[in-house]
C-alpha cells in the first residue's frame, strides 16, 4: 500500500504574471496528492484512477499516469441516459515545445511499449477539488485541471503555465473514439466527418451517436490520422478485448507565457450538451462555469453534511458522484464505470448517500422514482443497458426499499413521504405473503421462500450464461432477516393510518421470529445456515449473509447466538477490507478474482471480499457487545484499512470488491456506491459523526 500525505507545498512562479513581468507569485497547494517517483512510476500511477461525474450518469475517468488502462477511461463519456452512455473524447495528448526541444506529456500503452511517456515529467497529482496534474521539465511548470459541467455532457480541460524561462508552444491533440462505452473502436475509412461551426469543430461519427463539439482559444489545424492498437491493461486482465484504434481529427497550437491559460472544451451535440440558453458556450464560459460550479457544489455538500473533515469529507464528496438525474427523476448509479441504477444497491446505499449527508429531500425523490416503477409487489432491480424496460429479478430489493423508507422516517421524523408510499409498501408485503413472481412467497410458518430455475434473486447474483453460480433457491438467511425487518418496519410506519394491516404484519413477524432459529441455526457449527432448499437440504456454507440477522434495525438473534455469529464471521471471514463471501476452508473458495467473465463470476461471491459488508459487521459487533467507547474504538480500528483504501485504487472512493486472498487487491468497479455509503452510515449511526481515522 502506498500512501497519500497531507501537506502544504509552495510553488514559486516567476516571469510574466498577467501584464506585469519579473513578479514572483506564490501558489499554495493544500490537498491529498501524489508526487515524486511514485507519480512517475507507470505501474503505480497507472493503478490509481480518478473520476469526475456530471450527475447524469456521464463521466470522465483515467489514471494518475495519464495512461488509459480501461476502455472506460475517457475524457468525455456522455450520458443522454445512463443506459445510453457513449465515449466521445477518448484522450488529449499534450506536447510542450521550447527552443527546439519537445516533451510529450500524454501516456499510452501499445502492445510492446509505452509511448509517449509523459508520466516521466509528472511532478504532482491531486484529486480534489478536481483532478490536477503538474508537469515539470527544463525550468517550465505546466498545470492541467479537468472538470465537467453539472448536468451537462461537457468536459473542460484547463492548462496554465505556472513558470517557464520564456514562452513555449503547447500542442493539444484530441483523440476520438465515438462508440458505446462497453465497446472498442477499430479503424474504418470514412467513419468520421468534421466541420466548423461558430468557432467549434463538430465531429460526426457513427449513426445514432451525438456529435462531438471541440473548442479552444488555441489555433486549430485539421490533420486527420489514426493511432492504432492502444492497449488497455485492465481489459486484458479481465479477459476482454483490450486493443483499440483512435481517430485524431487534428491539433491545437498556442504560444504560452508564464501565467497564461488555455482551455479545451469537449461537449456532446445533443440538447443537454454544449448549448446553453440558445448559444454555444465559449471555452472561457464553459471553463468558468465548470470549475466554479465544481468548487461551489463541493462546499455546499460539505455544509449539508455538517462540514466534516478528513476521510468523512472524502466520503461525502464521493457519495455525490452516484446521485444522478434520470430526466426529472432522481436515481443512483450503483458503480462506475459500468453499472447503471440498480434497486438493491440504491436501497442498501440509501442511508449513507442521502441521510448521513443531509440530502434527505433528494433521497425522498429516489424512493418515489423506484416506487413509481413498481409492479406486482416488486420495485425494479435494474434499469438495464439494452432497453429502458426495468427488470424485477430480485427478492431483496423490495425489502431493502421498505428498510430505506423506515430509515428516512427515523432520520427526518417526516411521515408525509411514508404515507404517500404506503400503497407500494402494502402491495410489496401483500404480494410477498400471497406469492408473486420468481417463486417469492411466505410459507405457512411465515418464513419467505424464493427462487426459480435460471435466476439468482439474492444479492449473490453472479450468472455466466445459463450458469447461476450461487442460486440460493429456497429460504435464504438474509432474505428472511430482511423480510422480518420489512414486516416490523411497515408496522411501525403505517400504524396511524392502517392499523389492521399493521397488526397482521406484526402477527406474521411473530411467526418468522418463532421459526427462524429452529430453521437456520446449526448447533454443531455455531452459526446460521445460508440457505434451506426447497427439498429441505441445508446449505451449511459459512457466509457473511447471516450478519443481517443481527445488524438490521430489528434483529432476529440476540444473546449468545448473536455473539457466536459475530465471532464466527470475525474469525473465519473478516479481512482488513471487509468480510469474504465464503470461508477459505470451503472447498469452493476462490481466492482470486481474475480471468475471463466466467472465471471471474465463479469467484464473485465464492471468496471475494466485499467492503460494503463491513457496515453490517460493525453494526452487528456493536449491537452484541454494546455501543460503548471501547467497542467504538475497536470498530474504528477495524475500519481504518478501508479508509486507507480511499487513496489506493479509485481515488476518494472504495472499490466494489477485493481478492479473497491476501493482499486483497481491489477488483471490480473502483467506485462503488454501497461501499462508500455503508462507511457513511457507520460514521453517523455508530460513531456519531466523529472524525474517521486512517492508518496512513
Amino acid at each position: 500500500m502506498w500512501r497519500y500525505l497531507r501537506h502544504n507545498k509552495t510553488i514559486r512562479s516567476g516571469g510574466q504574471t498577467g501584464r506585469q513581468k519579473g513578479e514572483w507569485q506564490v501558489r499554495t497547494i493544500d490537498t491529498y496528492g501524489i508526487s515524486g517517483a511514485e507519480a512517475q512510476d507507470p505501474q503505480k500511477a497507472g493503478d490509481l484512477e480518478w473520476l469526475v461525474t456530471n450527475h447524469l450518469g456521464g463521466f470522465a475517468s483515467g489514471t494518475v499516469a495519464g495512461m488509459p488502462t480501461r476502455r472506460y477511461h475517457a475524457l468525455l463519456v456522455a450520458a443522454p441516459a445512463p443506459e445510453a452512455r457513449c465515449v466521445l473524447l477518448a484522450q488529449v495528448l499534450e506536447t510542450v515545445t521550447q527552443k527546439g526541444s519537445s516533451w510529450s506529456l500524454g501516456a499510452l500503452r501499445f502492445p510492446d511499449v509505452y509511448h509517449p511517456q509523459g508520466f516521466r515529467y509528472l511532478h504532482r497529482f491531486q484529486p480534489y477539488p478536481y483532478p490536477t496534474w503538474i508537469y515539470a521539465a527544463a525550468g517550465w511548470l505546466l498545470e492541467k485541471s479537468l472538470a465537467m459541467l453539472p448536468y451537462k455532457n461537457v468536459t473542460v480541460v484547463h492548462y496554465r503555465l505556472l513558470d517557464a524561462p520564456g514562452p513555449l508552444l503547447l500542442t493539444l491533440q484530441p483523440f476520438v473514439a465515438m462508440r458505446h462505452y462497453h465497446h472498442v473502436q477499430q479503424e474504418k475509412a470514412g467513419l468520421y466527418q468534421q466541420t466548423a461551426k461558430s468557432g467549434w469543430q463538430v465531429i460526426q461519427g457513427p449513426p445514432g451517436l451525438p456529435e462531438l463539439y471541440l473548442a479552444s482559444e488555441a489555433i486549430y489545424q485539421k490533420e486527420e490520422t489514426w493511432w492504432r492498437r492502444i492497449t488497455y491493461r485492465q481489459e486484458a486482465e479481465r479477459g476482454l478485448e483490450d486493443e483499440e484504434d483512435w481517430f485524431a481529427p487534428g491539433f491545437y497550437n498556442i504560444e504560452l507565457h508564464p501565467g497564461d491559460s488555455v482551455r479545451l472544451v469537449a461537449g456532446s451535440g445533443d440538447d443537454t450538451g454544449v448549448f446553453h440558453s440558445g448559444h454555444l458556450l465559449s471555452p472561457a464560459e464553459a471553463a468558468g462555469a465548470a470549475f466554479r460550479r465544481s468548487r461551489a457544489r463541493q462546499a455546499e455538500l460539505l455544509a449539508k453534511a455538517g462540514r466534516p473533515e478528513g476521510a468523512a469529507a472524502q466520503l461525502v464528496l464521493a457519495a455525490d458522484d452516484f446521485i444522478i438525474k434520470r430526466g426529472e427523476l432522481v436515481s443512483v448509479i450503483a458503480g462506475y464505470p459500468w453499472f447503471t441504477d440498480w434497486g438493491r444497491d440504491t436501497m442498501i446505499s440509501f442511508p449513507g448517500l442521502f441521510l448521513a449527508t443531509g440530502r434527505a429531500d433528494e433521497g425522498g425523490a429516489v424512493l418515489a422514482t423506484f416506487a413509481s416503477a413498481a409492479e406486482g409487489g416488486l420495485i425494479p432491480n435494474r434499469f438495464p443497458d439494452i432497453n429502458i424496460k426495468p427488470e424485477f429479478n430480485a427478492v431483496d430489493a423490495s425489502l431493502w426499499f421498505i428498510y430505506a423508507c423506515w430509515q428516512y422516517v427515523k432520520y427526518t421524523g417526516e411521515m408525509v413521504l411514508a404515507h404517500n408510499l404506503w400503497p407500494v409498501i402494502r402491495q410489496i408485503l401483500t404480494s410477498y405473503r400471497q406469492g408473486t413472481r420468481f417463486g417469492i412467497r411466505a410459507e405457512k410458518n411465515g418464513l419467505l421462500r424464493a427462487g426459480e430455475e435460471g435466476y439468482a434473486l439474492t444479492w449473490m447474483d453472479a450468472k455466466a450464461g445459463d450458469w447461476v453460480v450461487t442460486p440460493r433457491r429456497g429460504l435464504a438467511v438474509e432474505v428472511n432477516a430482511l423480510w422480518y425487518n420489512a414486516l416490523r418496519s411497515a408496522a411501525d410506519l403505517g400504524a396511524a393510518w392502517d392499523p389492521a394491516f399493521c397488526y397482521r404484519c406484526l402477527e406474521l413477524a411473530g411467526e418468522v421470529e418463532k421459526h427462524f432459529v429452529p430453521t437456520f441455526w446449526l448447533p454443531e457449527e455455531g452459526y446460521l445456515a445460508d440457505v434451506v432448499a426447497d427439498d429441505g437440504t441445508v446449505d451449511k456454507s459459512l457466509r457473511p449473509n447471516q450478519l443481517l440477522a443481527v445488524s438490521l434495525p430489528f434483529p432476529l438473534l440476540s444473546g449468545h447466538l448473536a455473539c457466536q455469529v459475530v465471532e464466527t464471521v470475525h474469525r473465519h471471514l473478516l479481512t482488513p477490507l471487509g468480510p469474504a463471501t465464503l470461508s477459505p476452508l470451503d472447498a469452493d473458495f476462490q481466492p482470486l478474482y481474475r480471468g475471463n467473465q466466467r472465471t471471474r463470476d465463479a469467484a464473485y461471491h465464492q471468496g471475494c471480499v466485499w467492503p460494503w459488508l463491513m457496515g453490517p459487521f460493525i453494526s452487528a459487533y456493536r449491537r452484541v457487545y454494546g455501543r460503548s467507547d471501547k467497542t467504538a474504538a475497536i470498530s474504528r480500528r477495524l475500519l481504518a484499512p478501508l479508509l486507507d483504501h480511499l487513496y489506493t485504487a479509485g481515488l476518494g472512493h472504495i472499490s466494489e470488491i477485493c481478492d479473497g486472498a491476501p493482499p486483497h487487491w481491489p477488483k471490480g468497479c473502483p467506485w462503488q456506491a454501497w461501499s462508500t455509503a455503508e462507511m457513511l452510515r457507520l460514521w453517523v449511526e455508530e460513531f456519531g459523526r466523529a472524525p474517521l481515522e486512517m492508518t496512513l
